[in-house]
């Protein structure tokens, strides 16, 4: 595990109101230029039988990915430094719950050279020095 301080940028953060209408919009483009060529979408998968998570978000990245070619395409719009994504996971942690026990947050660091401020690498447990 290594640390790192990070400059979100112009972040997609898709916890906030706005992102879902620009990942649906580029859902939209992404469905039709496969529908163009004849191929099939990318599909979410399971890692592992059982996975209601699908974890393997082969269809998610694919429109994500589209998003920020889209806006680099179109010039006008500020390509995103950073993605920033909720992902609630697992099971309830009690009866009738919407809280899971595998909640968690990912970054995606788009723009390493302005995002990226500092890194911090762990101590090595077998040096005899501090």
């Amino acid at each position: 595990m290594i640390g790192a301080i990070l400059e979100p940028g112009n972040c997609l953060d898709l916890a906030e109101e706005s992102s879902p209408a620009l990942l649906r919009v580029a859902y939209d483009g992404l469905h039709e230029m496969y529908e163009e060529i004849g191929a099939p979408l990318p599909e979410n998968e399971e890692g592992f039988k059982g996975d209601g998570d699908l974890i393997k978000r082969h269809l998610d990245c694919a429109v994500v990915n589209f998003l920020h070619e889209f806006r680099e395409a179109q010039e006008q719009k500020s390509p995103f430094d950073t993605v920033r994504a909720p992902f609630i996971e697992g099971r309830p942690l009690f009866p009738g719950s919407k809280l899971m026990d595998k909640c968690h947050v990912q970054w995606c660091v788009r723009n390493p050279q302005k995002s990226i401020i500092a890194y911090l690498r762990p101590r090595d447990p077998e040096a005899t020095e501090v």
